[in-house]
């Protein structure tokens, strides 16, 4: 599977997939998305599914490559500190 990075991508306007479809450009997993998509992180909308009474997510692709990208950018410092005095433990 190759990924896409968002700076890959033309920047116009916003491409709003299925979470199926953003986890496979992303690869990442649906529930990550949905999380993101539920706790406003990346921009999404339900969308009702015509002729059904299904609504289904859908999220800006481009929104998402940016997000992962900056996560990775980011690394471990993303989780900020957990344990202060950690340093002072290890060293003993």
């Amino acid at each position: 599977m190759a990924f896409i990075y968002a700076t890959e991508r033309k920047q116009t306007m916003p491409e709003f997939v299925t979470i199926s479809e953003a986890a496979e450009c992303a690869g990442t997993t649906k529930a990550n998305i949905y999380r993101l998509a539920q706790n406003a992180i990346i921009a999404a909308k339900k969308v009702s599914v015509e002729g059904t009474r299904l609504r289904i997510w859908k999220v800006d692709l481009d929104e998402l490559l940016e997000y992962r990208e900056r996560m990775h950018d980011l690394g471990s410092a993303k989780h900020g500190v957990r344990y202060p005095g950690d340093d002072e433990t290890a060293a003993n």
